[in-house]
């Protein structure tokens, strides 16, 4: 995400390229083969490497004197109990290096629409590499006379992973890649996934482009991977949403400049009209970022739109009565607000949420500092120095606002208590009451936690503020979905790592229930649902798009999602490039409690006495991604489906999770 006004101008000029790979200077040697016979391979630099390479410049080697190419021919055979590592070790401290990979495959042609490669900081490792040919680049972020040595590595078997244990096995998950597009290909892009299931059980998946995927059925099938929706701009943050009425809408933030672009379908997604006029379209003037939808639950046709303004950088909120159409009514919510002067140096910002019971009143959050913190932040920080919630409310749909401040984290000897890793995310149960997750690390230290703050029905501060992880010291990027009143899911990403900027981090996608959220000390339910294999191994950057000035790892952007189908099972899609560039994935709860009891209470018996929930299936996955694996349940839990419950997933190791990445400037 971009939030800070300092860095304005250079963010705007990142956004304003098209990057595609070009061939650098050779290293010395300028290639070699990566097998099991030859298990490891080394090579150096060329000539001394000079210069400040923008990032652009740097994937792009238009200064070809601050990169080196080495193309690394892997040849692993038919096994994919495999696993490579990569460590570049620069000649000096005082040189600023990182690897930026292209994996088989990925174009090298300047007129390819996809370019496909990661940046990957100073390590790499990947479980089951695609044979064929890598382009290794090391490139400089500031450099004089530098050089470097790179070591790649092969193993036959991948090391025990260090991930999150499985904790209570009573929760259940099926898991599998998204569906390929129509085609029989990959989906171009990944990162940040969004998941979004109306109480008629149509879903809606999402990431950049937008490229989306629907299901009628709560998500037992998927259809094809949609990347038709929007292809006259470069893709950017994107959202999708469901309405209560079966309303889809999806959204682009066109790249070539700052224009919400928002597409409609009435018909589940099979066709989609573009609509949105009225909001900004500030073409070649970089200004709107990560806008977030929100349907009126009661209202047909009403929908909102919330998104970060960079030259405020304000919050502003639109609204239309037409499905999307035109947006008519807008509000800049914290301007002549208490929190004004200070959130306008710098948020990040929350889904905003209409009340069930009164359509009228609407709340969002948004993270802040004070201002003098704010700016004077440098653009390397690690993460958004921001450490304060504010509550932005309307009592007349979005006309006008009142803003308060509902969470302040303080300080600890001095260093912020940052939360902002990096959305205040938010949910709302079928009361009203509002829940607000977020990544917490106390000021000095390294370790990271999800907390829930409780916001009851029509209060203004926290009733309580609450650690949701137990027993892992690096959580990031929390999603939740409530459902009944005090009940909440959870996921985010996890690593026993104790910190998220370590490069030999493994992660996993976690789960989290409470069904007592609304209690003095409410007590959470945590599972692993990814597998015994990481789904991402390097470092997690919380610095937004400023991660290409910190040179952290962003390949899986800046969050992950969950929802919960019509009677209260969850559905959590996460970002995994363990084995590739990156596929999203997508688990289905198979056993363990649900968080909307009261929606499917009339259970039908199943012949061994246990109920099944209505419309349950365990079902395929609808388009052209392999199938899910898993295994029962035997921990006498009651199972989502019944007699044939199945459990905990088992992954199997090296699965080839083929996708093209396009990646944000």
């Amino acid at each position: 995400m971009r939030r800070f006004v300092l860095i304005l101008s250079a963010v705007a000029a990142l956004l304003a390229v098209a990057v595609f790979p070009a061939s650098g200077r050779a290293a010395t040697p300028a290639e070699g083969t990566l097998s099991f016979a030859s298990p490891s391979v080394t090579w150096t630099n060329s000539t001394p490497m000079s210069g400040s390479a923008p990032a652009v410049t740097r994937l792009s080697c238009e200064v070809p004197t601050t990169c080196d190419d080495f193309i690394l021919h892997v040849d692993r055979g038919s096994s994919d109990l495999s696993y490579m590592t990569l460590t570049l070790t620069p000649s000096g401290p005082q040189d600023a290096e990182e690897i930026i990979l292209y994996e088989p495959g990925c174009a090298n042609d300047p007129t390819a629409a996809n370019p496909c490669y990661e940046v990957d900081g100073t390590t790499v490792h990947k479980t089951g590499p695609k044979n064929g040919d890598w382009r290794v680049r090391v490139a400089c972020t500031q450099c004089a006379a530098a050089g470097y040595t790179m070591v790649a590595t092969l193993e036959h078997l991948p090391p025990t992973p260090h991930i999150p244990a499985p904790f209570d096995q009573s929760f259940g998950w099926t898991v599998k890649p998204m569906p390929n597009n129509a085609s029989g290909n990959p989906a171009s892009s990944f990162g940040e996934p969004g998941i979004w299931i109306n109480q008629n059980n149509k879903v809606i998946v999402n990431t950049f482009g937008p490229t989306i995927w629907t299901s009628t059925d709560g998500g037992r099938t998927l259809s094809p991977a949609n990347e038709s929706i929007d292809v006259g701009c470069p893709s950017g943050d994107a959202d999708g949403v469901i309405s209560f009425d079966d309303a889809y809408y999806a959204d682009n933030l066109c790249l070539a400049g700052g224009t919400n672009l928002s597409y409609t379908s009435r018909d589940d997604g099979n066709t989609w009209q573009q609509g949105g006029q009225g909001l900004p379209a500030l073409a070649g003037a970089p200004n709107s970022d990560r806008q977030w939808y929100a349907p009126d639950p009661k209202q047909a046709g009403r929908v909102y739109m919330a998104y970060h303004d960079l030259q405020g950088p304000d919050i502003n909120v639109w609204r239309s009565d037409d499905y999307g159409q035109t947006f008519t009514q807008s509000a800049q919510i914290t301007l002549g607000g208490p929190t004004f002067v200070d959130a306008s140096q710098g948020n990040t910002t929350s889904r905003p949420w209409v009340d069930p019971i009164d359509n009228n009143i609407v709340s969002m959050f948004y993270a802040y500092n004070d201002a003098v913190t704010s700016a004077t932040t440098p653009p390397n920080a690690p993460e958004f120095n921001l450490r304060k919630f504010g509550l932005a409310r309307s009592t007349d749909a979005g006309m006008t606002w009142t803003n308060t401040m509902v969470y302040d984290a303080g300080t600890t000897d001095g260093a912020t208590n940052t939360v902002a890793h990096e959305f205040p995310q938010a949910t709302m149960d079928s009361a009203g009451n509002l829940y607000v997750l977020f990544s917490e690390k106390i000021g000095g230290q390294t370790n990271t936690h999800i907390m829930m703050g409780v916001l009851p029905r029509g209060a203004t501060t926290f009733s309580k503020v609450v650690q949701v992880d137990q027993g892992i010291t690096a959580n990031v990027f929390p999603w939740a979905v409530a459902g009944d009143p005090g009940m909440v899911d959870i996921t985010w990403y996890a690593s026993p790592s104790g910190n998220n900027d370590d490069p030999k981090s493994q992660w996993s996608e976690m789960f989290a229930q409470t069904v007592n959220a609304l209690s003095p000390a409410p007590t959470f339910t945590q599972s692993r649902i990814s597998g015994p294999q990481p789904m991402h191994s390097a470092d997690i950057c919380l610095a937004g798009t400023l991660c290409l000035v910190t040179n952290g790892n962003r390949n899986l952007a800046d969050f992950q999602g969950v929802a919960v189908d019509k009677c209260g099972y969850a559905e959590a899609v996460w970002t995994d490039d363990n084995s590739s560039s990156g596929t999203t994935m997508f688990g289905r709860q198979t056993s363990g409690r649900s968080i909307r009891p009261s929606a499917c209470a009339a259970a039908v018996p199943a012949s061994n006495g246990n109920p099944v929930q209505p419309n349950a299936s365990s079902g395929g996955s609808g388009g052209a991604a392999g199938a899910a694996i898993s295994t029962p349940n035997t921990s006498g839990a009651v199972g989502r489906y019944g007699p044939s419950a199945v459990g905990v997933v088992l992954m199997v190791l090296g699965v080839r999770l083929m996708a093209r990445k396009r990646r944000r400037q």
